[in-house]
């Protein structure tokens, strides 16, 4: 959307982020038509902002080239362009995004979502149910920006980010509004609430599903009570909250929402709950649920995955439905259709004797909802873990993920998890100090193909293999960048059909 030099002006003044200016020739009333910090992506006429530590001169100069009239900087890159300095330059993001694109998504209901914990799956359910809605209603489907991918009407994209930085997030909600997709549903990060990325976002519902101890590093929050504000940050523009009744601290998170927000609703196993789960369990191979609505009647729903925490995600999900009056065929359909890949895929032997979950559990706390499943589904089984760890993010995922994989499993593989610029024999000896403190049997091997390989060969009887941490990813993001490794479900489906040919079967 076109705005002036002097719409920009006012913006960041009015903001008390503006620092100095020179516009050289341009003058107040020369259009800017675009927005963008990628230098590849600079269109005649756009306004170009520097960011990053990583941030280089040519950069400027090329974007330049290309046909951009301004920069915006917290620190003057070269006096020879027009420049604006301001002081905030992550704020100025955000303030600039809203300024280009919010008039075009007004009309577009935006769903926010935070968590520990689930972000992807509830985005997905609730995607999944509007979406099936809004093609009955309006032909159209909803918007979803997520670690998955992100649709937004004019196109799905891999996502680089679980939240993009700010005005490519205001872009994608332009996109949604400019299609007319009646619906965005967004998982929205601790680091996208900390580095101010959906600062000016005004969610219409923002959901927190729970909060856990992750993200603790010097590159991302240095300690517990900054990771917790941040998430909180999410109810500050929000016009309606959902909450996790059974939530760590969830008094805290009520109360902040009361405070911020018009009304709250709140989802779990209380009975003053608005959306009260009476009872769940496993029918004829589905997980189901008992639900009340508003201490109306209970009606049950089927899941298309098992265990508690997928009850508590599809909680969430049916609550927004139910709060945005989507008739019960649709939140059905949804909740039982949705593709989550990656999440607690299944696959097991012919013989019904190995069993494979790949699952996206990178934390502590996602870890131990899955085995709290495995134990409850899958009584009596050998369990084998097989995860590693990212380099350069919270290392205290390490000790965490250790110690759950210490106090579940029988038996468990260290393997490669996007070691990026730390090497992988370093991590995987960081977890294991956990495995040694408790005498838990392991092995490391680096290679994740062959890790998978070895956890076929030392299964014991009925045996559970948990292939955790990548989901459904098919790259490692090493030193050199990322590389193509073929994805944990694709080999574990190879070993399961080896492993299918080696079995002589019966009679």
């Amino acid at each position: 959307m076109t705005r002036t030099v002097e719409n920009v002006l006012t913006c960041l003044n009015e903001a008390g982020l503006l620092d100095a200016v020179s516009l050289g020739t341009l003058s107040y009333s020369d259009a800017l038509l675009d927005i963008t910090f990628d230098n590849r992506t600079v269109k005649r006429g756009s306004l170009f902002i520097c960011k990053g530590k990583a941030f280089k001169e040519e950069y400027l100069f090329s974007a330049f080239e290309n046909g951009a009239l301004l920069y915006v900087a917290d620190h003057v890159i070269t006096e020879s362009l027009p420049y604006l300095l301001v002081k905030d330059i992550r704020l100025a993001m955000s303030r600039l995004g809203a300024l280009f694109f919010e008039e075009a998504c007004r009309d577009v209901v935006k769903i926010g979502i935070t968590g520990t914990k689930g972000k992807t799956t509830v985005a997905v359910l609730i995607n999944a149910i509007l979406d099936s809605y809004c093609m009955e209603q309006y032909s159209k489907k909803s918007a979803l920006l997520s670690s998955l991918y992100t649709y937004d009407g004019k196109a799905r994209l891999p996502s680089a980010l679980t939240t993009p930085e700010a005005i490519e997030f205001w872009r994608h909600l332009k996109n949604a509004g400019e299609s007319g997709l009646p619906f965005a549903v967004c998982e929205v990060s601790s680091q996208g609430l900390k580095y101010r990325r959906v600062e000016d976002v005004c969610f219409d519902t923002a959901l927190f599903l729970n909060i856990g101890n992750d993200h603790i590093s010097e590159v991302e929050h240095p300690d517990f009570e900054d990771y917790f504000s941040s998430k909180l940050k999410i109810f500050d523009r929000a016009r309606y909250a959902c909450v996790n009744s059974g939530a760590s601290f969830g008094q805290a998170i009520t109360a902040y929402a009361e405070q911020n927000c018009e009304a709250v609703y709140t989802f779990g196993f209380f009975s003053d709950d608005t959306l009260h789960c009476r009872s769940y369990g496993i029918q004829n191979g589905r997980e189901c649920v008992s639900v009340s609505f508003e201490g109306g009647a209970f009606e049950e729903y089927e899941l298309c995955q098992l265990g508690r925490h997928n009850v508590e995600n599809a909680l969430a999900a049916i609550l927004v439905a139910k709060l945005y009056g989507v008739p019960e065929e649709h939140i059905r359909r949804g909740l039982l259709n949705a593709e989550i890949k990656g999440r607690g895929e299944e696959y097991v032997t012919d013989d019904g004797e190995v069993r494979v979950i790949v699952d996206y559990a990178h934390n502590g706390m996602s870890l131990e909802a899955l085995y709290a499943y495995v134990r409850e589904a899958y009584v009596d089984s050998f369990v084998i873990t097989v995860f590693g760890c990212p380099g350069g993010k919270a290392k205290n995922r390490r000790r965490d993920m250790g110690e759950m994989a210490a106090r579940y499993s029988d038996f468990v593989i260290l393997t490669e998890d996007d070691p990026a610029n730390e090497s992988v024999d370093g991590i995987c000896r960081e977890i294991a100090v956990c495995l040694d403190e408790t005498h838990t049997p392991y092995i490391c091997e680096y290679d994740r193909g062959q890790a998978i390989a070895l956890a076929f060969q030392t299964r014991r009887g009925k045996t559970v293999i948990l292939l955790c941490g990548k989901g459904a990813e098919q790259t490692q993001k090493r030193a050199c960048g990322e590389e193509h490794y073929g994805g944990d479900v694709v080999l574990a489906k190879k070993q399961i059909e080896r492993y299918n040919r080696s079995v002589v079967p019966i009679g």
